[in-house]
């Protein structure tokens, strides 16, 4: 059978291509065997493989061994090859040691979700950060279509197709301006509130769920009340008079023009979770965001 019919399907493997390199440079086969931590006659055979599945011959064995024609031309693109081979299993070691990567964050509660993404940042400076800002529902949305990696928000019940590792927990607030009559209570019933302006979130929004589902038990009408599309909305709305709003405790902020007041029968705190679909949750970046979260509720316990 010749060379040129041997070759099955013009395969080459990296160990071959890294023995022939290693003839070449050393200009022995007994020298590159040396070099590789293998046996003369197992370099010889890796050399042979390489040139029956290139189907041409490389060497000149009677001078040397020198490179033929051919083996010229083989010679540096296998270099680049081997080199690009090395670079990929360099990337891989950084992308799994989480030296190098990248990660896509998205939040819908900065004040719990700043922080973890600080600490994470911190121990994993070389890892890239995407963040993306959203309400829950559009957070749902990335996730499942793979546009984030992980997502922080509050929830009434986690969803059953992702990991969620909860972070902390947050109560239901009124936000009232500061020189409102109900500022200087220390807390307030829903009854109370059913015939003042209130404040919404837009549709989507875990806080808008949360208000509908307390106002709903109690009996208290939101359907004169304005929507906004961001807490930070409903915040200046609060602070301009225009009513009062709902903001989770945690998200409150030290605004001196508003006030916090308790709602008597506001349902028990709501969780904070790290979310994220169960097929990333093995990715490197994304366990340590995981453990991150878990540190971060034992923290707070």
């Amino acid at each position: 059978m010749t060379l040129q019919k041997s070759v099955a399907n013009g395969s080459h493997t990296l160990n071959d291509i890294r023995a022939f390199i290693a003839v070449v440079e050393s200009g022995s086969f007994s020298e590159a065997a040396r070099r590789l931590g293998l046996s003369q006659p197992a370099v010889s055979q890796r050399v042979r493989n390489f040139e029956n599945s290139c189907g041409l011959r490389l060497l000149d064995r009677r001078a040397g061994p020198e490179l033929t024609a051919a083996g010229r031309e083989i010679f540096h693109r296998a270099r680049l090859v081997l080199a690009r081979a090395e670079e990929l299993d360099t990337t891989v070691t950084d992308l799994r040691g989480l030296r190098a990567g990248r990660i896509s964050f998205g939040y819908a509660t900065p004040a719990f979700a700043i922080p973890l993404i600080a600490r994470f940042r911190a121990e994993h400076p070389g890892v890239v950060v995407d963040y993306h800002y959203g309400n829950t529902a559009e957070l749902f949305e990335g996730l499942r279509q793979c546009r984030l990696d992980v997502a922080v928000t509050s929830l009434l019940a986690v969803p059953q197709d992702l990991v969620a590792r909860q972070i902390a927990s947050q109560r239901l607030m009124l936000c009232v301006p500061a020189g409102h009559t109900l500022s200087q209570v220390g807390s307030v019933s829903l009854k109370q509130l059913d015939q003042m302006p209130l404040l919404m979130r837009e549709v989507g929004s875990m806080t808008r769920a949360l208000v509908e589902k307390v106002c709903a038990k109690s009996s208290v009408s939101l359907t004169s009340a304005m929507v906004m599309p961001t807490r930070e909305a409903v915040k200046e709305a609060v602070a301009a008079g225009l009513g009062l709003g709902f903001v989770l405790e945690g998200e409150f902020g030290g605004d001196p023009r508003l006030k916090a007041v308790e709602l008597l029968d506001a349902p028990e705190p709501v969780g904070v979770y790290l979310l994220c679909h169960s097929e990333a949750a093995d990715l490197p970046a994304v366990t340590s965001l995981l453990q991150h979260a878990e540190q971060s509720l034992a923290q707070s316990i």
